[in-house]
């Protein structure tokens, strides 16, 4: 039989084909009609009506089938000794041992079954008992889809750069919608990390970048206090530096005067330290007595311990001494406590009767 030349030149590479042998009756088909005829006697002759198979473009590694009618038009049974293919990308289930009686055929279904994006040219080789030709040639050829969705992009796996050869709005420099889960151009990167500092956006998928728009923000970065931003994403307000619910005086936006330290603020108690604990403007103002580091008491209840206070370098060592009056001292008997500068040990639970030097009052009421 005659062979056609050549298929179109391998593009992609090997699959596999297959080819199931279904013995049936009906009319019969020869490659050759020039050597054998139907009338010689006892001898079988086959015919093969093909001489090539195109299977065409299969998609995505799928499987392509064609079919072809091997006649015995001879009158003695023909019998198929041997089906062998040039290219493993095509296959027959059937081989040697298949017999077809004289005036039957049998349907030979080929299948081009690729296992690679390359085209493949070859051929089938069908070897019988036929004196006068016993091998029918019959040339194959098929190739696969590189670009199924059209788009003008072949699959990565034919050594395209389109990473979902199914949709054609997905290929590389297609306009991609940050935060549908759907990279659409190809690029890889992350669809709910639009700022590439890789923070998820919050809201999204659970991430805690709250400005994806800005690869300085993030939950790892570094946060400047009073410029109005929250790197970090910690929530914080960037004007409360120590936390007490009061933004800085300072940059003017509220009336923490000392936002380094946290008791300092307008709830702040005052307290005798030098500082204006509570931002009225004056330092160790209105000092209440339960604010006090060390608390002296008077001898007895109403003795008005401390009602009069002063300190002053009464000795003149160049260190100040505390000096403390208790005018109802004794029911108004009076009294004055003085600690010492050079050696003052103060503390909780002593009376101002512990003082270093302590004077009463000569009479009752002296006060």
């Amino acid at each position: 039989m005659s062979v056609e030349d050549p298929l179109r030149q391998p593009i992609l590479r090997g699959p596999a084909l297959l080819a199931l042998l279904t013995a049936c009756g009906g009319g019969l088909v020869n490659n050759n009609t020039s050597k054998d005829t139907a009338t010689d006697d006892g001898i079988p002759n086959v015919y093969i009506a093909v001489d090539s198979i195109d299977f065409g473009s299969v998609e995505q590694l799928r499987t392509a089938g064609e079919s072809v009618q091997v006649q015995n038009t001879g009158t003695a049974t023909l019998e198929i000794t041997a089906i062998e293919f040039s290219d493993t990308a095509f296959f027959a289930s059937a081989g040697a041992g298949l017999q077809i009686p004289p005036g039957t055929s049998t349907t030979l279904a080929l299948k081009f079954q690729p296992q690679d994006y390359v085209a493949h040219a070859g051929s089938v080789t069908i070897s019988t008992n036929d004196p006068d030709e016993p091998d029918s040639i019959i040339a194959l050829r098929g190739d696969v889809i590189t670009d199924f969705d059209g788009d003008g992009h072949d699959i990565t796996d034919a050594g395209g750069d389109d990473c979902d050869d199914t949709d054609p709005d997905i290929y590389p420099g297609a306009p991609d919608r940050w935060y549908d889960g759907i990279d659409s151009d190809c690029q890889g990167n992350d669809d709910y990390d639009q700022d590439g500092d890789g923070h998820q956006t919050d809201g999204r998928t659970g991430g805690t970048d709250c400005q994806d728009a800005n690869p300085d923000i993030n939950p790892d970065a570094t946060d400047a206090w009073y410029d109005g931003v929250d790197s970090d994403c910690d929530g914080s307000d960037d004007y409360d530096k120590d936390g007490d619910g009061w933004r800085a005086e300072a940059f003017g936006a509220g009336s923490d005067c000392d936002d380094e330290n946290p008791e300092v603020n307008p709830d702040g108690t005052e307290r005798m330290n030098g500082f204006d604990d509570d931002c009225d403007g004056a330092s160790d103002n209105k000092v209440p007595g339960t604010s006090a580091d060390v608390v002296l008491s008077g001898a007895a209840a109403g003795d008005n311990a401390g009602w009069a206070l002063t300190a002053g370098d009464l000795d003149e060592d160049g260190l100040d001494d505390l000096i403390i009056g208790s005018y109802n001292y004794q029911s108004g008997r009076g009294a004055v406590s003085i600690f010492d500068g050079a050696d003052m040990v103060v503390s909780d639970g002593l009376t101002i009767e512990d003082g270093q030097n302590y004077f009463n009052g000569d009479g009752s009421t002296d006060y």
